[in-house]
């Protein structure tokens, strides 16, 4: 869990990036553990969820990749916690919304890689390892797969982006 690069100006090896209705450009940094708020002009970031020390406490994150912001909440992909957290404005812990535990079952995830949000707060997950995108509906206690799944032989092979559009069609890549 080292810390390279841990200023609010210098980054290290982002991995996701999304806007935010307001302008605000938000970065999941994998090797320092969090993801930064950037502001439209400023010149360096504000933490919005994480530590910038890898972990498995609700505060920590542990390599985050896909991010998605809904309103001014974000959610993170965390590829080695196997789950999905919701980060309010300000808060100092995450809140588990999907995942949680590495497995293939219905309520596992399997180092995903990609999150994306569809207006009824609907989740879209790229659960790589699984080799399947999952659809897991808020306050359920598992996902429904919607692609894939059936391992490396399986029509999808290590998804890594989701993207859902307004109407709620779904577009995956692999």
């Amino acid at each position: 869990t080292g810390q390279h690069g841990i200023s609010a100006s210098e980054m290290y090896n982002p991995a996701g990036v999304r806007f935010a209705p307001n302008g605000d450009v938000f970065v999941s940094e994998y090797h320092n553990h969090r993801v930064m708020r950037w502001a439209p002009g400023a010149s360096e970031g504000v933490l919005a969820a994480g530590t910038g020390v890898g972990g498995g406490s609700l505060a920590q994150l542990s390599y985050p990749t896909g991010i998605a912001v809904d309103g001014d909440v974000l959610l993170v992909c965390e590829y080695y916690n196997h789950r999905i957290s919701r980060w309010a404005p300000g808060a100092s812990e995450g809140v588990i919304v999907a995942g949680g535990t590495s497995g293939n079952q219905a309520y596992q995830l399997s180092h995903p890689m990609d999150v994306d949000i569809r207006a009824d707060s609907t989740l879209f997950i790229a659960d790589t390892y699984n080799h399947r995108v999952v659809l897991w509906d808020e306050g359920q206690r598992e996902g429904i797969i919607l692609a894939g799944g059936g391992g490396p032989n399986s029509d999808l092979f290590f998804p890594y982006d989701i993207s859902v559009d307004k109407a709620g069609r779904r577009d995956r890549k692999s």
